[in-house]
């Protein structure tokens, strides 16, 4: 009994270690399943070659002579012939096993696996599905892989897929256009394998106003279409298939060459498919508008008065619409008043086509204008032109915005500001009254504040304050910097009219200079008012070519003449008598101590009298002994007379007269003529009296 016992308990003890040793196929890890190529979308029944299957081994061993595949298609769906295996290494190399498709079934294929099992590598098997479709179904186009106890895994895999609809319709481009041009492509992408059928067709209406011109199709497949039939006034396309596709799904292109009528009304161009062919829907092939020219620019740039070579923002010129920039024309660009181009700006193309015949600008009108000359074609791509890298100058006397006006003959127009000039220095003053003819009289202190820091120049360069005529400075007054790093390095009178302060190094910070202590003397002939002040001076005025008219930076009120200048009063009637002493004013006698007389038969009349009697005051005439001049100060003219001379001086301006001045008795004379243009009155010449009548 115990005997038995024993050998009962070797029995089992080796069949638990049989147990472990011996493994079942189906224990091992199962093949990996893959859908391989492309999963075709169907819409109609037919013969059509759906995406492969794909059984790859996950260890060695999963395949086994005498396994059998079971390939199931879904009702509807039958093998089109017996579908091909394709066996190889994992690694592509060649494999012992074999695979033997059978049809067991419409829809249903066995796959016998056979030949000789690998030794050493694993092994793919490839099967192709072709099939005839009976019956359109929805949804995928399941494939079921069956294998029981094998180590083939099992499931359901898409290798196609049922659809409703010819085509999915889009637009290529939607571009805009001013007249009648070839607009956007569009494209209708097949939804499955022959979902045009044989005699179907595809119409492509255009809205009212809008005709074809003659649109073409191509394709990407065998399904083909005839040419387009135009119906409706031109206004419809027809395509119709005269051969049906098989070999996959298709990409079908038109074109759209339309032919805009007059009554075409302006907006989005909207093409409306239908046809017996399931293509439905609106697509939008572009948009009809004016011809448009776009001028914009970029943020203005920071710039400073009285400095050259200075960057302005760029501004660009923009076709929305192919050839709405006329070719053959030109485009302008011009800079304001007080500012030039440094040098002769360039157009560059930024895109479309290259439509400019002169990239380079030409100048005129003192620098201030660019144009620019098109080619004499028009564009076929909108052209995108771009006035860039562009430097100015600008006078001491501008500030505030630069504004660049564009213009021309080519149809581009706009106002675009480039630039935000900052002025060289802003001047202030407290005025003070001041009277004519009282001498050193104190004005008020002048701030001179730098616009930007390195506004005012250093290096033997100077600001100058300039007094306006009739008033000179008395004396050298105090220039100190009150804010900033300026330096000064002297101030001096370098003239009677004028103060100038050296500048010895350039401000890091916008500077102030206070100039302080400034004495004055107004001559009897400034107005009554403001006295204003100029700044100039080469720290100041430094573009290396001078503006036309541009003398200074600006103007500081500083005094203010509170007494009028002296008027004269003219008398109805003067009137002298050759070798007479005495004259008559109104009738009534007056006595002078000399009297008029003819030399080279000329009339030479003394200047004081005529003066006084046409209503100069004695204080307004002025003899200077050393220069030897008589001044006269009348209403509105000031006029010198010079011993000797025959120049005489109206208003500064030098004017020759054919006799000079003289001194006879004491007196200044001149001739009649001459007295009586530089005063501004009529006279008469009485031969027979011998007498000269002033009125």
């Amino acid at each position: 009994m115990k005997l038995f016992k024993k050998r009962i308990a070797m029995f089992m003890a080796l069949a638990m270690i049989m147990t472990s040793i011996i493994v079942p196929t189906t224990a091992f890890a199962a093949t990996k399943n893959l859908v391989v190529g492309a999963v075709p979308n169907i819409a109609d029944t037919g013969n059509y070659t759906l995406a492969s299957i794909r059984i790859e081994e996950d260890v060695k061993g999963n395949f086994a002579v005498g396994d059998v595949v079971v390939l199931t298609l879904p009702s509807g769906v039958e093998f089109n012939g017996v579908p091909t295996a394709t066996l190889a290494q994992e690694d592509g190399g060649v494999t012992t096993l074999t695979a033997t498709p059978a049809i067991a079934a419409a829809n249903v294929c066995n796959v016998t696996i056979g030949g000789v099992l690998e030794a050493t590598e694993e092994v793919v098997i490839t099967i192709t599905v072709p099939v005839a479709v009976t019956s359109v179904g929805t949804g995928a186009i399941n494939l079921n892989v069956a294998a029981p106890g094998t180590g083939i895994a099992s499931g359901d895999y898409t290798v196609g897929n049922f659809v409703t609809g010819a085509g999915a319709v889009s637009a290529l481009s939607a571009p805009t256009r001013g007249g009648s041009s070839t607009f956007g492509t569009v494209r209708i992408i097949e939804n499955a394998i022959g979902a045009f059928g044989l005699g179907e067709t595809v119409t492509l209406k255009l809205p009212s106003g809008y005709t074809w011109g003659a649109p073409a199709l191509t394709d990407t497949t065998d399904l083909v279409f005839g040419a387009a039939v135009l119906s409706d006034g031109d206004r419809t396309a027809t395509f119709a298939v005269t051969t049906a596709g098989t070999t996959g799904q298709s990409i079908i292109d038109i074109t759209t060459p339309v032919v805009v009528g007059s009554n075409a009304k302006k907006g989005d161009i909207k093409v409306t498919l239908g046809g017996t062919a399931d293509v439905t829907g609106e697509v939008v092939i572009g948009s009809y508008a004016d011809y448009t020219v776009d001028v914009t620019g970029a943020t203005a740039k920071a710039a400073v008065s009285a400095k050259d070579d200075q960057k302005i923002a760029n501004v660009t010129v923009e076709e929305l619409i192919p050839g709405s920039i006329l070719p053959g024309r030109t485009i302008t660009f011009t800079l304001p008043t007080n500012t030039r181009f440094s040098a002769a700006p360039t157009l560059q193309l930024v895109s479309g086509n290259n439509i400019w015949a002169t990239a380079a600008g030409v100048l005129s009108d003192s620098d201030t204008k660019a144009t620019f000359t098109m080619t004499t074609t028009a564009s076929t791509t909108a052209a995108e032109l771009r006035l860039n890298n562009v430097d100015v100058d600008i006078a001491a006397n501008f500030s505030g915005d630069i504004n660049m006006a564009v213009a021309g003959t080519a149809g581009a127009e706009g106002t675009i500001k480039v630039a935000e000039v900052a002025p060289i220095v802003k001047l202030e003053s407290d005025a003070k009254e001041i009277k004519i003819g009282t001498q050193e009289q104190a004005i008020g202190d002048i701030v001179i504040t730098e616009g930007v820091k390195e506004a005012l120049a250093s290096g033997t360069k100077y600001v100058n304050i300039v007094a306006p005529a009739g008033v000179t400075f008395s004396k050298v007054p105090t220039a100190e910097v009150v804010t900033g790093d300026l330096e000064i390095k002297s101030v001096t009178k370098p003239a009677d009219n004028t103060i100038s302060i050296e500048i010895d190094a350039q401000s890091s910070v916008a500077s102030s200079i206070k100039v302080s202590n400034l004495f004055v003397t107004a001559n009897r002939s400034v107005p009554e008012g403001n006295v204003e002040f100029t700044v100039a001076g080469t720290a100041v005025m430094q573009n290396a070519v001078a503006f036309t008219n541009v003398t200074d930076a600006g103007s500081v009120v500083a005094a203010k003449v509170v007494t009028p200048a002296p008027t004269e009063t003219k008398n109805q009637n003067v009137v002298f008598t050759i070798d007479q002493k005495s004259y008559t004013v109104d009738g009534v006698t007056v006595e002078a101590d000399v009297a008029p007389f003819i030399k080279d038969n000329r009339t030479m009349v003394p200047v004081r009298f005529i003066a006084t009697a046409t209503g100069v005051p004695e204080s307004n005439i002025i003899w200077d002994g050393i220069g030897r001049t008589v001044t006269i100060l009348g209403t509105n003219k000031t006029v010198q007379l010079t011993i000797g001379s025959k120049t005489m001086l109206v208003n500064g301006t030098p004017v020759t007269m054919d006799t000079a001045a003289i001194i006879s008795q004491d007196r200044t004379y001149v001739p009649i003529a001459w007295i009586a243009m530089a005063l501004d009155v009529e006279y008469t010449w009485d031969a027979a009296a011998r007498t000269v009548t002033f009125k």
